[in-house]
């Protein structure tokens, strides 16, 4: 024939093409979808082995504070802080709070050690504060802690002990909206203090100590207080 005539490609039916893939045979078609695609993502297995992980974990090295471990406390409603071990069992417990992530921020650190220098320099120290399993009923009305909210259940009853900054015992939100600074003991901003302490400390001119606080500022009190129902040792 022409050499120099075209070529033209072969042309085929749908009819032959799918007799084709009818015939190819089974191990060809297992080969085909056992291949890798280009387009699928690399496992984890092909990335690593198992000899890149470190099973044993005493082999892992210890990691820990460089230097002196200075560890900030709540106690009897005031902050204080020691010199502690960095393998102190407080570092690694974590007390489930409303406020604990916003205390370890740089502006918390700052006010609670301005606040640790005012305590130590207080002319007294802060009253010890009633156990939360003490009682069931507020010191200044006698009544549940649960008497203002629908629900009495164990928690919410917890969540409406509070301990009054300046007495230490135990009284319901109704009976502790009002805020007072107490120098005496190193608090300097107005703190939490309950019906009775504030008539027995306020003055018949001091009117604009007599109205109780919204209840914006009830959420970091509360919090403060479930970290410091239990008190720790003053170190």
């Amino acid at each position: 024939g022409d050499q120099n005539a075209e070529t033209k490609p072969p042309v085929y039916d749908d009819d032959e093409e799918e007799e084709e893939q009818k015939d190819s045979s089974p191990k060809e078609k297992e080969e085909k979808d056992s291949s890798p695609s280009s387009s699928s993502p690399t496992s984890p297995a092909t990335l690593f082995s198992t000899e890149d992980f470190c099973d044993d974990v005493d082999a892992l090295p210890e990691l820990f504070v460089p230097g002196r471990v200075v560890h900030v406390y709540s106690w009897r409603g005031v902050y204080d802080a020691a010199f502690v071990d960095r393998d102190c069992a407080a570092l690694s417990d974590i007390a489930v709070s409303a406020n604990m992530i916003s205390d370890h921020s740089i502006q918390s650190y700052f006010d609670a050690i301005n606040e640790i220098i005012e305590v130590r320099q207080a002319a007294e120290d802060p009253p010890p504060w009633q156990p939360f399993h003490a009682t069931d009923s507020c010191s200044c009305c006698d009544a549940k802690f649960t008497w203002h909210v629908t629900s009495s259940s164990e928690a919410q009853t917890y969540r409406e002990k509070h301990n009054c900054r300046s007495c230490g015992l135990l009284v319901c939100d109704p009976c502790s909206k009002r805020r007072k600074p107490l120098p005496n003991v190193g608090l300097l901003e107005p703190s939490r203090v309950c019906d009775r302490c504030h008539f027995a400390m306020v003055r018949p001119d001091d009117e604009n100590t007599t109205a109780p606080q919204e209840d914006d500022d009830d959420e970091s009190d509360e919090s403060e207080e479930d970290v410091c129902c239990d008190e720790a040792p003053h170190g």
